[in-house]
């Protein structure tokens, strides 16, 4: 039992990051757990040492709780492709032959599968489900139909079991059986009637799976397969089958699920079908070995352990082809936020594309009924003159239908570009991230972009990069770093991986967090074209329509100019340290009039307020001081919190906007 407090999920603090309301939302849930004591059960655990039950014992995890027959034998299964294979070949083998939930892949391998566009082959699907019918058919063809279907089903319950009830594979499951009913009655499979019935069956079961990511692309890539493959083909019959599906069957999944793939990531990875077609003959060897080595080791696990080995190569060379093309240069390219009409627009011309080859098609084979008729003789020369106005009539269609496809090439990647230059092409905008320690602002400047500071590599991966990618941003014109790092091994040699980094200004005050990793940082910058300048107190550095100062580089303490308005970003100081400041700034009257104050949430003196006096506060931090919080409300000074509002964003025209609603400061016409 677990005894704990019902909570509301949020939504994301940071635009492009993870909702996590949402997704609780299409699994049906919209209240969390948030437990503060667990009662265990182990009293059946106790039972079975006791009676000396060594293998029930080896099967129980750590909370008691014993596997069902499924999970053992899934366990069972991994447990013999692991013995005698390292991590990650092991683990990859596992996951390609039982899907992704069948054993946790290191991260590194499976982001690096995802970037470059092989993410369905670590996730259950149809493969499997094909393999699998197909490997029980060719066993069984000596029996009866029937018993052909029950060994089919039989085989087809135990995959389900064994890789998860996912959307994507119970898909597959479902188009399968109706292969096997039509193998029992000796009737013609129709595939896309199938997939229709299959996709109906499984939302009348669970209708929230229209919602499921998985159990879109799975319905959209099979379309693809169904309508598209086949034309392919036809083109390409003058070679071998074999190589021509390997071309084939990436093309056309991937024309079908790209759209989706853009309005949900916003990102395009150009590499993925030359990904795809170079890693199909290594994903048919693993998957094949895999699913063999899996039934292998579930009736005997020696065997499966055995065969695994063969695999061991085949896995490595599919893991280096993944890791090459995910850190080529433009392996992902963003291309904004892609709007609902955007994808209604996309979708609409693949169909126009597919109707006007079907009715190509159409024609092509009415014409070759019409040829095998015979011809009366003696027509008349008005009817042959209507028999050539027929003819030209088809010849314009046909060129028409020629150019559909260019066309419809061209609309659609105008549908794609074009708002999105005409966005970045006119927006000026600051954001600040909802980030746990220093504060993360992205100033987008008419198609250039300014990076004031990373956080660390969590918050790149999981905050900074959603962000770029949502709003189309692939490279970073003005890096700036404002507190010391950890140069390739923190937040920026994390950006410096995905995203090049043109100009990169660096703060020089001599910190233990920051010796000795500028040098080895200013190379890897410089390695990739960009530039490096180290900045000192009162250096000036000029973004555009924005000019930035470092006031002072060991607090630190920078000045922003952004228009005719003044932000000020000060970093952490005891009361001494802001007394000092404040009578420095009187002292040279350096400091111009702040509107916009942004600083940790910590204590700030009364004094260095009156010197800053500003307009807008803004603490990047979940809390802030109950007494500078007075403070500045007793100056009528209006205050923002990203932990309680999330990211802050600021246009000329529309002030401050927060991202998470809350009672007060939802606005702001600064």
């Amino acid at each position: 039992a677990v005894v704990g407090s019902l909570y509301k999920p949020q939504p994301p603090s940071n635009p492009g990051a993870f909702d996590f309301r949402a997704y609780l939302a299409r699994e049906g849930a919209f209240v969390g757990l948030k437990g503060r004591q667990i009662d265990w059960k182990r009293e059946n655990a106790i039972a079975d040492v006791n009676r000396g039950n060594s293998k029930t014992i080896g099967l129980w995890d750590a909370s008691g709780m014993q596997p069902s027959k499924i999970q053992a034998m899934r366990q069972r299964i991994v447990r013999s492709q692991l013995s005698q294979l390292n991590v990650p070949e092991g683990p990859l083998i596992s996951a390609i032959a039982l899907g992704k939930q069948a054993v946790d892949l290191p991260y590194n391998i499976r982001d690096s599968f995802v970037q470059a566009g092989l993410a369905h082959a670590i996730a259950a699907s149809g493969t499997q489900v094909s393999m699998v019918l197909a490997l029980v058919i060719a066993l069984t063809r000596r029996f009866s139909k029937q018993l052909q279907f029950c060994f089919g089903v039989s085989a087809l319950f135990l995959l389900v079991g064994l890789t998860g009830f996912e959307a994507s594979i119970c898909r597959a499951a479902l188009m399968g059986f109706g292969t096997l009913f039509a193998l029992v009655l000796s009737r013609e499979v129709k595939p896309l009637g199938l997939l229709l019935i299959a996709a109906t069956i499984l939302l009348l079961v669970n209708p929230l799976w229209i919602w499921d990511l998985g159990f879109q692309l799975s319905f959209l890539a099979t379309l693809g397969l169904v309508v598209t493959a086949p034309p392919l083909m036809a083109k390409l019959d003058w070679m071998p089958p074999a190589i021509a599906s390997i071309l084939v069957i990436p093309i056309a999944a991937s024309v079908w699920v790209l759209p989706l793939l853009l309005y949900v990531f916003s990102v395009v990875s150009p590499y993925s079908i030359l990904v795809n077609i170079i890693a199909a003959p290594l994903l048919w060897i693993l998957s094949i070995g895999g699913m063999v080595s899996a039934a292998s080791g579930l009736i005997f696990p020696p065997a499966g352990s055995v065969l695994v080995q063969v695999l061991e190569y085949p896995a490595k060379w599919l893991i280096a082809i993944a890791q090459y093309f995910s850190q080529l240069p433009g392996n992902s390219v963003a291309v904004g936020q892609v709007s609902v009409f955007q994808l209604i627009a996309l979708y609409s011309l693949i169909c126009w594309v597919w109707l006007g080859g079907r009715r190509k098609k159409e024609e092509g084979r009415r014409k070759k009924e019409e040829g095998r008729g015979k011809r009366e003789e003696g027509r008349t020369k008005q009817e042959a003159g209507r028999g050539k106005q027929g003819k030209s009539r088809v010849f314009a269609l046909r060129i028409s239908s020629a150019w559909i496809l260019p066309l419809a090439l061209v609309m659609g990647i105008a549908i794609i570009v074009l708002p999105a230059w005409h966005v970045q092409s006119s927006l000026f905008q600051v954001t600040l991230l909802a980030t746990s320690n220093e504060p993360v602002l992205v100033i987008q400047d008419q198609g250039k972009v300014a990076l004031i500071n990373s956080g660390d590599e969590s918050t790149v991966r999981f905050t900074v990069l959603p962000f770029l990618q949502q709003q189309g941003v692939n490279s970073v014109n003005f890096a700036i770093a404002t507190h010391g790092h950890l140069g390739l091994t923190g937040g920026w040699g994390k950006l410096l991986e995905r995203l090049p980094i043109k100009t990169f200004y660096d703060n020089n005050a001599p910190t233990q967090i920051h010796r000795g990793s500028n040098q080895e940082f200013m190379t890897a910058v410089q390695s990739r074209q960009g530039v490096y300048f180290p900045l000192e107190t009162n250096s000036t550095v000029d973004l555009g329509s924005t000019q930035l100062q470092f006031v002072d580089v060991e607090i630190p303490v920078v000045e922003l100019l952004v228009g005719a308005r003044t932000w000020l970003l000060v970093g952490d100081m005891t009361p001494e340290a802001q007394s000092m400041l404040s009578k420095r700034l009187a002292a040279t009257g350096t400091l111009k009039p702040t509107q916009v104050l942004l600083w940790s949430g910590k204590p700030l003196t009364a004094e260095l307020l009156g010197a800053v006096g500003p307009q807008v506060a803004i603490a990047s931090a979940d809390e802030i001081d109950p007494e500078t919080a007075a403070q500045l409300r007793q100056s009528k000074t209006q205050i923002f919190w990203t932990g309680r509002d999330g990211a802050l964003q600021w246009t000329p025209s529309g002030g401050f906007k927060t991202t998470l609603e809350s009672e007060e400061n939802q606005t702001s016409f600064l």
